[in-house]
């Protein structure tokens, strides 16, 4: 199955490396064409010229959100009050009821700029759609040939995904990637009158993540994620994005980038029909402008950060020290693309605290923060519970922990009094099916089987 010739994909990491640059930037933004590039796309879209509010971070949009909401609020409050006065009439609340359901409607339809990407978008996808059937047709496959080069074996986006979160993360336990490489397509449990309809399902399937893999191919899997790394370090700013939600379009202008590769990519390689203007004032845009935040009228502009740190993988990331930078002094912390409140972000990983595991709440960081600072701190440093021992071994849990947390084995050197642990799935009940899970990771010589299991197994 072969969408993309040699030759278009060679061009990839062009347009990878192109785009990474206008996402990365940190040249300070030239207002005047900052201004005119949104103008443009409003009026390709025929609409009226938006009100533009330039910010110099993160910091002075969540200032311009806290005035205007809470302005907003106080109007509402005061009619509401007014009304309460009078006497309901049914009439009149089914009246207010059907307008505001129509005005809600009215304001939650797409911005210009994400109508000008919908409408980008959905032609592209057209021609995409017909390349993809042409190359089923062309180069027909089994459905288990079609599966392994979608999802399964040592070179399937998924299983390569797997490995790297497992790897950054440092909880290899969550991610069981030998399931993927070594899985085959089972269909003895299905009744035949089923078969079929199952095997049509699964080829639709397949042909839907054949497209997804191909535009994650020409995107480049992994692209820093601003928004989650500003919204960690501000949950004032979350807050206030989400209560501007409710009632109204937010729409964050960095994440275009990531389709604005592939539309670039299909309409310049592929040659993709589209709407040359559109596309061109979209660009401009995306290159003119930083994070941007639609409100019923209003663009906010953000300035673009003056220091942006990535790990060798072209992730946000930052030791001790901030992932993103402002003009104004603001401040964004990320661990490998995850993004980081400031408590543990501006700490030096080495310098991580072992109670911090006890006090987080959000599943996600707290598998960060015990991944970074191992199993071996964790039960030398926090207070264990142990489900099991046996010699050396000791199958234990954190105290307090939650019935999903990871649970890990440890192993007390008899002759040194050296400890050693590792992590281990959250299910597990015993400390051999523990030695197992670390065997499978290549852990056997340092968690050897005791020699009481080594003799019963050999008899």
């Amino acid at each position: 199955m072969e969408v993309l010739t040699s030759e278009q994909a060679a061009r990839i990491p062009e347009f990878q490396e192109k785009w990474k640059n206008i996402y990365l930037s940190t040249e300070p933004l030239d207002r005047d064409r900052a201004e005119a590039s949104i103008k443009e796309l409003y009026r390709l879209m025929k609409q009226p010229d938006p009100e533009i509010v330039f910010c110099q971070s993160p910091r002075e949009i969540l200032n311009y959100l806290e005035i205007t909401l809470s302005t907003e609020g106080r109007s509402e409050s005061t009619s509401q009050s007014i009304d309460s006065d009078r006497r309901p009439n049914f009439l009149i609340l089914l009246f207010k009821a059907l307008i505001g359901a129509l005005y809600k409607k009215i304001r939650t339809k797409p911005k210009p700029i994400e109508k000008v990407l919908l409408q980008l978008s959905k032609a592209t996808a057209k021609s995409f759609d017909r390349a993809v059937k042409k190359s089923f047709k062309e180069h027909p496959v089994t459905l288990e040939e079609a599966t392994k080069q979608v999802f399964l074996g040592d070179n399937s986006l998924l299983v390569k995904t797997f490995e790297s979160k497992a790897q950054k993360i440092g909880h290899p336990e969550d991610f069981p990637i030998d399931n993927f490489k070594n899985h085959q397509l089972d269909y003895s449990h299905l009744p035949k009158n089923r078969l079929n309809i199952y095997k049509l399902f699964w080829l639709w399937s397949i042909k839907k993540a054949m497209r997804d893999k191909i535009v994650y191919q020409v995107i480049g899997f992994q692209f820093p994620n601003m928004r989650d790394a500003i919204l960690q370090s501000s949950p004032s700013l979350q807050v206030m994005l989400s209560k501007a939600d409710r009632e109204k379009t937010v729409f964050i202008g960095w994440q275009l980038c990531q389709q604005a590769i592939w539309l670039d990519f299909a309409t310049s390689v592929l040659n993709y029909p589209s709407d040359v203007k559109k596309q061109a004032a979209l660009q401009n845009f995306l290159e003119q402008c930083g994070w941007t935040i639609t409100i019923d009228r209003t663009c906010l502009i953000c300035d673009r950060p003056t220091t942006v740190r990535l790990d060798e993988e072209q992730l946000l990331h930052g030791d001790g020290e901030p992932a993103l930078e402002f003009s104004d002094g603001f401040k964004a912390y990320a661990f490998h693309g995850i993004g980081l409140p400031e408590k543990y972000g501006s700490v030096p990983i080495s310098q991580w605290e072992s109670q911090w595991v006890l006090e987080e709440n959000n599943r996600q960081l707290k598998k960060i923060i015990t991944g970074q600072i191992g199993a071996v701190r964790l039960v030398r440093e926090l207070p264990t519970v142990a489900i099991e021992s046996r010699g050396e071994y000791s199958l234990v849990q954190l105290e307090n922990a939650r019935s999903t947390d990871s649970k890990i084995l440890k192993r007390s050197h008899a002759e040194t009094g050296e400890i050693s642990a590792e992590f281990v799935e959250w299910m597990t009940k015993s400390i051999d099916a523990a030695l197992h899970q670390l065997h499978q990771r290549g852990l056997a010589d340092e968690f050897p089987f005791p020699e009481a299991n080594l003799s019963s197994e050999e008899e």
